[in-house]
């Protein structure tokens, strides 16, 4: 998924097992290297045992902030292809039916569990 998302960015997205880092405490269990620069650790935990969330909310918004103001330049061209493009209408597209406007919540909690082994 992670290597999927960068051939979308045109970045070089590669996945380390067992990352060594001198500043954590532990050992992670992935490192992501974006372009060939260390850039972060996932942390792969069971559900309900990983840290409180609430406690990286406000780094997390950082993080992505810096990578917005990074991307600044190619989100602008980005932008100016989308606004050149051919416009359409919502009537373009296929309506739910009445089932699915009923059930669209229940739909989404049903959704499976996928393993890592999955997603790749």
């Amino acid at each position: 998924m992670l290597k999927s998302a960068g051939n979308i960015l045109n970045l070089s997205i590669a996945i380390v097992t067992e990352v060594r880092e001198k500043l954590l405490s532990g050992r992670p269990d992935i490192g992501v290297i974006i372009n060939g620069l260390l850039m972060g650790h996932i942390e792969i935990k069971a559900p309900g045992k990983g840290a409180d969330p609430s406690k990286y909310e406000l780094l997390d918004l950082l993080w992505v902030l810096d990578a917005t103001v990074d991307l600044y330049p190619k989100l602008s061209s980005l932008f100016d292809e989308v606004i050149k493009s051919e416009l359409f209408a919502a009537t373009d597209f296929p309506q739910p039916t009445e089932l699915e406007k009923s059930n669209s919540l229940e739909v989404q909690s049903e959704l499976p569990f996928l393993s890592l082994e999955e997603i790749d």
